[in-house]
């Protein structure tokens, strides 16, 4: 018989099986508190199951976990690659900034071609299922634990678009914020996407209060369809409708990120643009100077040029403006 991935379940689908194999209804209960609360990775520190049920779940069920290859130090950030059951690699990133500890995690492999920048990811990625999810979470909660630093916030922001898995973004967001849980806060998750309007739709609608981190990195429709293939099906306008009235539902702030590239979107008249875009929103804009990608032109402005930009948006426009290197 093949073992079930018992961390991939609900809780109503726990309790159906496990009555199925004449387990209590409380016992679902307690089984997953010690999955999602206490975050035990064995079936025998289940104390409070008899040994009985304990063999009948390692016969029936087994817990995943991620297998870590390797973990980078840079700055503030720690950088874990994770493999998978099916041999890929993931990674997640522990950022420490201002005393607090916020969690970059994947929700998909690699992120699509239409969403990345430029579009150099290839087109070989799947959506992460609740199980990889949390376990990103679970895995970094626990080395950080034995640090004693706990995580302050969760952002859906390494690999992968969020909005394009959202069924099990939901459901992993829905046991993380569990206050009987894991009992993070829903306000301390962040998405990070670069704007699937129908998802955002739905999160207006669920009231959700979800902070949300849109990656704009051009602000005219020809300059970001350059760049982010996705503007063709969901424009600037259209994006900046959907997020007016996610603001309006939730009053949570939002993020724009925008990457700074010479000669082509760091203009006056774009500044200016992108300035009046944000102006409408209760907002922090990040600036983020280009990173230079193997067969592409595409340099980041001169230290100077930089300077000006982050000056013209804090002093001029008073934007809460961060530049990240």
């Amino acid at each position: 018989m093949n073992k079930k991935n018992i961390l991939s379940y609900n809780y109503e689908d726990l309790e159906k099986d496990l009555l199925e194999l004449g387990f209590k209804k409380f016992n679902a209960k307690q089984i997953f508190e010690w999955l999602h609360k206490k975050i035990v990775r064995k079936f025998d520190d289940m104390t409070n199951i008899s040994l009985v049920q304990r063999d009948l779940l390692k016969e029936t069920f087994y817990i995943p976990f991620l297998e870590l290859k390797e973990q980078l130090t840079h700055g503030n950030k720690e950088t874990y690659i994770f493999e998978l059951e099916d041999l890929s690699k993931i990674t997640a990133v522990a950022e420490n900034k201002d005393d607090k500890v916020i969690l970059h995690i994947a929700s998909q492999t690699s992120t699509p071609k239409a969403c990345s920048l430029l579009e150099v990811s290839n087109e070989s990625y799947r959506n992460l299922d609740v199980s990889e999810i949390l376990n990103q979470v679970y895995t970094l909660h626990r080395r950080l634990k034995n640090r004693n630093l706990e995580i302050n916030n969760v952002n859906f922001s390494t690999e992968g678009e969020p909005l394009f898995n959202f069924d099990n973004l939901l459901n992993a967001v829905e046991i993380l914020t569990n206050e009987n849980l894991f009992g993070l806060s829903k306000r301390k998750i962040t998405v990070t996407t670069c704007g699937v309007i129908e998802p955002i739709d739905k999160l207006m609608q669920m009231k959700l209060p979800l902070e949300l981190h849109i990656k704009l990195h051009a602000i005219t429709e020809d300059k970001r369809s350059t760049l982010l293939s996705i503007n063709k099906s969901y424009t600037l306008e259209d994006l900046h409708t959907t997020l007016s009235a996610y603001q309006k539902s939730n009053k949570r702030r939002i993020t724009f990120e925008y990457v700074l590239i010479k000669d082509f979107n760091c203009t006056q008249e774009d500044l200016e643009i992108l300035g009046n875009f944000i102006h409408d929103f209760d907002h922090n804009l990040v600036l983020k100077p280009f990173k230079s990608i193997e067969g592409f032109d595409y340099e980041a402005p001169h230290v100077k040029k930089i300077e000006r930009i982050f000056n013209y948006f804090k002093n001029e426009r008073n934007v809460n403006v961060f530049l990240e290197n």
